[in-house]
């Protein structure tokens, strides 16, 4: 059974950010709140999770859209082949926000996949539950996002709803109540040119021309 965890969006509780940190390097998968949607996320390392994501949102591998959750640009490069300058200037400007960064991945996140991603979505987001989580991992956490069929309510945004569907595939629910459904802004920066693929919550205020 899910064990649902209450917090804070914007003061979470140490003690309950450290729990969930050390559960989720045991092996846990947790559906997390971001700054967009909520998601279901495991640390990157946890091979046996990515496959369970796989599972519990039904999709292959190679079509889920998986993102790295960082907390800074530096965190992210770690993960990355080098950015282009034009590529860093931007993500260094957008970042961190509502945004997610189509990026050449290196051979750390080749080796973590069973497809081999050339590629990686890299969120860094402004949210304090995140930031905290993750720095306190050590280590970036892998997450998509949590997708219904049902094409007026796209993706989970109901906590009862979560807990109905999830609780007993999903470890860790961390409940901070209804999120607005609202989608990253999403940039591909492969071919060094920064091209707008989804127009989201995150506002580019001219960068994209």
């Amino acid at each position: 059974m899910i064990k649902r965890i209450f917090l804070h969006k914007d003061n979470p509780k140490t003690r309950d950010l450290k729990q969930i940190a050390s559960e989720l390097k045991k092996g846990s998968i947790a559906i997390i709140p971001t700054d967009t949607v909520y998601a279901l996320a495991c640390i990157w390392t946890n091979k046996k999770g990515i496959d369970r994501l796989v599972r519990i949102l039904g999709k292959k591998e190679k079509q889920l859209k998986l993102s790295l959750i960082c907390t800074d640009v530096k965190m992210a490069a770690d993960y990355t082949l080098p950015m282009r300058n034009n590529v860093f200037r931007t993500v260094n400007r957008l970042a961190p926000g509502p945004f997610t960064f189509i990026l050449e991945s290196n051979i750390k996140i080749q080796r973590a996949f069973r497809s081999s991603k050339k590629e990686i979505g890299i969120r860094i987001p402004n949210y304090p539950i995140l930031e905290q989580l993750v720095d306190f991992l050590g280590e970036p956490l892998v997450s998509s996002s949590l997708n219904r069929e049902d094409k007026y309510t796209p993706y989970y945004n109901e906590p009862e709803d979560i807990i109905k569907d999830f609780n007993h595939s999903v470890d860790i629910f961390i409940d901070v109540g209804q999120l607005p459904i609202e989608e990253s802004t999403v940039l591909d920066c492969l071919s060094g040119k920064i091209e707008l693929i989804r127009q989201g919550k995150g506002q580019l205020d001219g960068i994209i021309k």
